[in-house]
């Protein structure tokens, strides 16, 4: 009888290979986003800081080279209201986001609308944070943002 023995290499590289393939094939996200608003009560035509933040939990680099980071508005019936646009930021510096690493975005709102730039009505708005890099995507879980009656802002002014 003949007896095979399996060098210690084989073992590690299929440790290695599995390794690997939880990581890519893991349930947990890829990228996750959030999304907060300060103040969020404030009231139309006066500003606000939406920041998105994007943490890469994976444990590899996602290239995020031609990505985007912004923010959306939806009112209570679920429509998309704003903001104007639909990539507020291409993705700066290094093309790829590191294991644990995060890439930040804020912007001033003011209470515009999609679209035609007019003020939304006074009411109550959920915000989420929104990444898409193309190898992966992500939606924040939703800030609710309450819109008070306007004081006398014109639009484009102060």
């Amino acid at each position: 009888m003949t007896r095979r023995t399996i060098s210690p290499i084989v073992p590690f590289a299929f440790a290695v290979l599995l390794s690997t393939a939880c990581d890519v094939f893991s349930s947990e996200p890829v990228l996750q986003a959030f999304v907060s608003v300060e103040p969020e009560r404030f009231a139309v035509g006066d500003s606000s800081e939406i920041t998105v933040t994007a943490v890469n939990r994976s444990g590899h680099r996602v290239l995020a080279s031609a990505g985007c980071l912004w923010f959306q508005v939806r009112d209570s019936a679920d429509n998309f209201v704003a903001p104007r646009w639909l990539c507020a930021l291409a993705l700066p510096s290094s093309p790829y986001i590191e294991p644990g690493g995060t890439r930040v975005w804020s912007i001033t709102w003011r209470g515009e609308t999609w679209g035609n730039p007019a003020w939304l009505p006074p009411g109550v708005y959920r915000v989420f944070g929104v990444l898409d890099v193309g190898e992966a995507q992500a939606v924040s879980l939703p800030v609710t943002v309450e819109l008070l009656e306007a004081r006398s802002h014109r639009m484009g002014g102060s």
